[in-house]
């Protein structure tokens, strides 16, 4: 036989008995087995925000997910592409993105903790 557990989020563990019965009564319980849905990718960060430092660098910053996918966060990918001359045409900008043409990065971080950075060493009057 077999059963769904429903409800269970992401990461979420359940413990799960069975017990048989007839129109004498239940009968014992089996071995409990615990079970855990399985995490899936965190939501995107939140409320990202950029600000000069220099005339070469930016800083990062942005807010947790509201969505860790039901387990803890490891940590963040940054990434910026330069982008065309003409920041107006945003189209040809997501062109430059989905190519990866001319990538600065990614900058990596290995705790969840934090959440800005610095990109450095950046052209100056250049298109991010």
């Amino acid at each position: 036989q077999s059963f769904c557990v429903p409800g269970l989020a992401p990461g979420e563990f359940a413990a799960v008995v069975v017990q048989a019965f007839n129109s004498s009564g239940p009968g014992g319980w089996s071995n409990v087995v615990v079970v855990r849905e399985p995490p899936v990718a965190p939501a995107p960060p939140r409320a990202l925000t950029i600000s000069p430092v220099r005339s070469s660098g930016v800083k990062l910053s942005w807010e947790p997910p509201l969505d860790c996918g039901g387990e803890r966060l490891l940590g963040y990918d940054t990434e910026l592409v330069r982008g065309p001359d003409d920041p107006i045409a945003e189209s040809r900008l997501a062109s430059f993105a989905a190519s990866g043409s001319a990538r600065v990065g990614p900058v990596r971080f290995s705790t969840a903790d934090t959440t800005s950075t610095q990109a450095k060493g950046l052209d100056p009057c250049t298109w991010y």
